[in-house]
């Protein structure tokens, strides 16, 4: 169970910092900072479930 919060933590990371770059493309600064608050969390999840495992 643990790996598989994992892996969803780490799809999100890969989701967010995708959102990221592409906002930081075009120049939105409020949708950067939404998805590098997204990136952070997520990758705390995947970092405690990894560390639960």
């Amino acid at each position: 169970m643990a790996w598989f919060i994992a892996l969803l933590g780490l799809i999100g990371v890969f989701v967010f910092f995708l959102g990221a770059a592409i906002s930081m493309f075009k120049l939105n600064k409020s949708s950067f900072k939404k998805c590098m608050i997204g990136f952070m969390v997520s990758f705390a999840v995947a970092f405690i479930a990894v560390g639960l495992h």
